[in-house]
């Protein structure tokens, strides 16, 4: 789960990215079963996206590191994000199993 704020002046270019660039490669990695993102109707930060895993060392793995990695746009629209404290983080569901 990642908590994301970003500047307006590139938060256009940061959802083209995101939905475009970021995602689909993880979308491909062993074990990633799919992702969700929202954004805040009131509170922040502005952006949460959620990925299910089948365990919780899939973000861990060679394959999540390359797609981490696999755009240079990455570069240029990473400089711009403010992670929220403790993002991102990997959590276990309680409910339902």
């Amino acid at each position: 789960m990642g908590r994301i704020d970003i500047p307006a002046m590139v938060e256009e270019e940061f959802n083209d990215w995101y939905n475009t660039a970021y995602i689909p490669p993880y979308l491909k990695c062993p074990g990633c079963l799919g992702a969700r993102r929202y954004v805040a109707i009131d509170g922040q930060p502005k952006y949460l996206t959620l990925y299910e895993f089948e365990h919780a060392g899939v973000s861990e793995t060679p394959e999540w590191a390359r797609a981490r990695d696999s755009n240079p746009w990455s570069n240029r629209v990473r400089a711009f994000m403010r992670h929220d404290v403790g993002s991102p983080g990997v959590y276990r569901r309680l409910y339902p199993k």
